[in-house]
């Protein structure tokens, strides 16, 4: 069952203001189920008054965040990481090939970096983001693996970080 894989969406309880789009949104919030777990990978917008641009570039960004979940063994997605997200280097989708290049490359992390425990009622996971101080590169992980969390942790502690101002 390790290679089991589904996706499931299921609709918020309570619509929400958006004050980006100026009225009032329904969610579907999209869950992977891998080895007997429930793991939230994101929330979309729907309903009417979306443009067929915000609806369809939802879609789009789900179904690359299940192909991150499913790539990583349902360890971690990754949310924003410009060139990983955008194709020039598809591995930077992998928080330690993202890593490394931060190492190589003798870059620094601002003082916005963080690792946050996330709780939910599916289960636990942690948020790693933050910005790059020489290039302003942000980014922002999902990880759903405690082993992988510690390992990027022990990565990060190796890395310089902006003081916080």
């Amino acid at each position: 069952m390790e290679n089991d894989f589904r996706f499931i969406e299921e609709p918020r309880n309570q619509p929400h203001i958006s004050n980006w789009h100026n009225f009032v949104i329904d969610h579907i919030d999209t869950f992977a189920i891998h080895n007997g777990q429930k793991y939230h990978i994101r929330g979309r917008a729907v309903g009417a008054g979306l443009s067929e641009f915000d609806i369809k570039r939802g879609i789009e960004e789900i179904e690359e965040l299940k192909t991150h979940f499913i790539k990583s063994g349902g360890r971690w997605i990754c949310y924003y990481c410009p060139s990983g997200m955008l194709g020039s280097n598809p591995n930077w989708a992998d928080p330690f090939e993202f890593l490394q290049f931060v190492r190589d490359n003798n870059y620094s992390f601002n003082s916005f970096f963080g690792i946050c425990k996330r709780k939910s009622k599916e289960n636990d996971c942690w948020e790693f983001h933050g910005n790059l101080v020489e290039i302003s590169h942000a980014f922002s992980f999902r990880i759903f693996d405690k082993t992988t969390i510690n390992q990027i942790k022990k990565e990060t502690a190796k890395i310089p970080k902006e003081a916080n101002q």
